[in-house]
């Protein structure tokens, strides 16, 4: 068979970033290393490479034939930058001279198409004031409006939260002088309404974090969850042979049975204290919650309805707003009696209320369904997540992080090689 043909095959089996590096390997495999010549799509797949794992990198290298670390550097050095970053602080407009230990990105992402692009960056030292961010958010809206594109939400976590509320109190002040009120928790870019919201992903971590004393909060009833009662049934469940079945566990006050007279006749039951059903109920909401922001499938998998999109007949909003309810309620208690309320449990209120009002606009224009699983700082993560494998951990390295990211673009074949792989609905 011809390579033609064989070609012609390939070509219509797989897409086209696989059928470029297989005509690599079979083009360049022959030659010697200083006698092979590499496409432009060959240095950008081995930036992605190196950059995500420099020693698996150097393995596939004795596999494979990739470019070098030196040819793979000489090609990012091409990449039309300001190339002055020394490791001193530098936010584009001030330069200092304390060193730099922070990096700060600003990124857009899509809400009704699969695309980002980072169009910001700023090294800093321990962080970035809460005024200059909010000025550089301002700018970078405003420029992105310039170009016909509609800002509709911001995300962030709970650390620049001061910053977005110099940004909403800013807004209120400008639309009292004009006798207006301001009902929402949102801020206005040349009078366009932008909504915050605060990665979900981390309202998990820190709702475990906080869950490690006792939490009261309020469905129909008040209603108390301790960390203890799931620490019980983890241990139970590890003493166990096989692991605890759910039709075992029995959910009662211990008064209910005798330890010493009941025990023989009923072997198998794990007695539980009432007080465990409350708990249970806490984390049934914690999970109903997280799933209610994390939709990606258009039917829902497992008779999970919260987990797919937000649609005109999905739960979504009617749960949203019994969710802010409840939130309201929840106060956490330390062993000492003190009561109180961490701000994940705001955040999670003015992020579910920013979703509502989200998808009220989104509904204007004719939106069909919304992937809530989009709306979360995974891009960002991404960008980052190969710096922490970068072995030059500088400005240095976190620009040539940048800089591949770049180039793994929208309207590149390679865009998304690196995705999560979980499924989810496409454009």
């Amino acid at each position: 068979m011809e390579m033609t043909e064989l070609g012609k095959i390939f070509s219509s089996k797989v897409n086209r970033t696989t059928f470029a590096f297989l005509q690599s390997q079979l083009t360049q495999q022959s030659k010697k290393k200083r006698g092979r010549s590499y496409t432009l799509e060959d240095k950008v797949l081995g930036l992605l490479l190196m950059k995500h794992n420099p020693r698996g990198y150097k393995l596939l290298q004795k596999v494979f034939a990739l470019p070098s670390q030196k040819i793979l550097m000489a090609a990012l050095r091409k990449v039309p930058f300001e190339d002055r970053m020394d490791g001193l602080e530098d936010d584009g407009a001030y330069r200092t001279t304390r060193i730099a230990d922070h990096a700060m990105v600003l990124m857009l992402k899509g809400v009704s198409k699969k695309w980002k692009q980072p169009i910001a960056y700023f090294f800093m030292d321990c962080g970035m004031k809460s005024p200059n961010m909010a000025k550089y958010i301002k700018a970078a809206i405003h420029e992105v409006q310039a170009i016909g594109l509609k800002v509709v939400v911001t995300m962030c976590d709970r650390f620049n939260k001061p910053t977005i509320n110099l940004l909403v109190e800013e807004s209120k002040s400008e639309l009292a002088r004009k006798g207006e009120q301001h009902q929402t928790y949102s801020f206005f870019i040349n009078g366009r309404e932008v909504m915050p919201l605060y990665d979900s992903p981390q309202f998990i971590k820190f709702i475990k974090r906080h869950s490690q004393q006792y939490v009261e909060w309020r469905r129909e009833t008040y209603e108390v969850a301790k960390w203890e009662h799931i620490i019980k049934l983890y241990e139970l469940d590890r003493e166990l042979e096989h692991g605890i079945d759910p039709t075992d566990v029995n959910v009662s006050d211990y008064r209910m049975m005798n330890p010493l007279t009941d025990a023989h006749m009923y072997p198998n039951v794990i007695v539980f204290p009432r007080q465990g059903e409350q708990t249970a109920n806490f984390l049934l909401f914690v999970d109903r919650l997280f799933e209610s922001v994390s939709g990606s499938l258009i039917t829902p998998a497992g008779g999970k309805l919260l987990k797919r999109t937000v649609q005109s007949n999905s739960p979504h909003c009617a749960f949203w707003m019994e969710a802010i309810q409840v939130l309201k309620t929840i106060k956490y208690r330390k062993n000492g009696g003190r009561e109180y309320v961490p701000p994940i449990i705001t955040n999670w209120i003015v992020t579910l209320d920013g979703l509502l009002n989200l998808w009220r606009k989104l509904q204007v224009v004719r939106f069909e369904f919304l992937l809530t699983r989009n709306l979360n700082q995974d891009a960002i993560e991404k960008l980052f997540g190969p710096s922490s494998n970068c072995e030059d951990d500088d400005t240095e390295g976190a620009l040539d992080c940048f800089k591949v990211f770049l180039l793994d673009n929208p309207e590149h074949e390679m865009h998304g090689v690196f995705a999560h792989s979980e499924a989810s609905v496409s454009e």
